[in-house]
């Protein structure tokens, strides 16, 4: 099963740039380039959706990305 989960990428005051996941809101990272912030995306969202099997947590499916970048899960 291939997860697809979709994030904003924005750029802050710094000039670095942040992602954030909708369906996780605790997944969230940035990068000094867009490349190194969507290669981060990858690990934050692996890190999250194991903490949350660890937990014994839910995890969502990916909502649909409407445009929007998405991260795979490593």
């Amino acid at each position: 099963m291939n997860l697809n989960y979709p994030f904003t990428l924005s750029i802050d005051a710094d000039g670095h740039y942040l992602v954030c996941f909708d369906d996780l809101e605790e997944a969230f990272t940035e990068g000094l380039t867009q490349e190194e912030a969507m290669s981060n995306a990858a690990e934050v969202l692996t890190l999250v959706l194991d903490q949350r099997l660890a937990d014994g947590a839910s995890i969502p499916l990916p909502s649909p990305a409407q445009g929007r970048p998405t991260a795979t899960p490593n």
